[in-house]
């Protein structure tokens, strides 16, 4: 977006949108970036963003590729397979700082991974995706193929 983004109301009065190509509506773009601004729930968010007929070819944008592997992949704070679990915070995330934070949002195997084994809306907005991408008739190579080949990769990888 051209600054640095670190809450919901930073997405909303940014001065500049990223276009992505022209793949996205200025207000999708404004949707997108506050869900990257919200770390625990950002997986089944933007799953659940890019899971619709219409947003699904923006996927062939390789910085929107590049943003989903991220938010997809990416580890994060690490807790130890043995490590207790921890009690539920009783503030808001964005309202905990500094370790505390990183405590809360800790998982013995990413975010993605934690989210796969505890969360059915990850799976099924994966899902949909998936079967989005195969509903569309491509027989030969087109630059909306990007996206369904990128869909495929992501599906392998998870």
């Amino acid at each position: 977006a051209g600054q640095q983004i670190h809450s919901e109301d930073d997405a909303m009065h940014a001065s500049e949108m990223p276009n992505f190509d022209n793949k996205l509506l200025p207000s999708e773009c404004e949707q997108l970036l506050s869900y990257l601004t919200v770390p625990y729930l950002r997986v089944p968010l933007v799953l659940q963003f890019f899971n619709d007929r219409t947003r699904l070819s923006a996927l062939a944008c390789e910085q929107l590729q590049t943003t989903l592997d991220a938010v997809l992949f990416e580890s994060g704070p690490f807790a130890a397979p043995s490590a207790p679990p921890l009690p539920c915070p009783t503030e808001v995330a964005p309202l905990i700082r500094g370790a505390a934070r990183e405590a809360a949002l800790a998982t013995p195997a990413g975010r993605f991974v934690h989210e796969l084994v505890h969360s059915t809306t990850v799976q099924i907005e994966l899902d949909g995706i998936f079967r989005l991408a195969m509903e569309r008739d491509l027989p030969t190579y087109t630059p909306a193929a990007a996206a369904v080949l990128y869909v495929v990769r992501v599906w392998a990888r998870a």
